[in-house]
């Protein structure tokens, strides 16, 4: 059987250097859980701006196919601790409500 020194030192240990440089970067971009891919946080709330505008100008099932990009988004956008804005907010509501609504339609009873 392994001591506890044995396991810990098989484990790779970062230098506090090395954990600094990328905490400080951490605030400036986001990363994926899916892949490691960076976005800004401006272009993030940009995306938002623009799903938000396409999705006041399409029909329903549109918006139900869009509706799982948005809430990514705006999640991406929490998690990182930036402020989402209430209208996008509110939008995310909606738009989640339609899309368990649309659950329910072909149910049978």
């Amino acid at each position: 059987m392994f001591d506890s020194e044995q396991r810990l030192g098989a484990l790779p240990i970062p230098s506090p250097d090395s954990l600094t440089a990328k905490l400080s970067g951490d605030r400036d971009s986001i990363q994926e859980l899916n892949g490691g891919d960076t976005m800004p946080i401006h272009e993030l709330k940009k995306r938002a701006e623009n799903l938000e505008s396409r999705i006041s100008q399409i029909g329903y099932s549109e918006r139900l196919r869009l509706q799982p990009e948005f809430s990514k988004v705006l999640a991406r956008l929490r998690a990182e601790g930036a402020r989402v804005p209430t209208h996008l907010s509110n939008l995310d509501e909606i738009l989640t409500d339609e899309a368990i609504e649309a659950q329910f339609d072909n149910m049978p009873v």
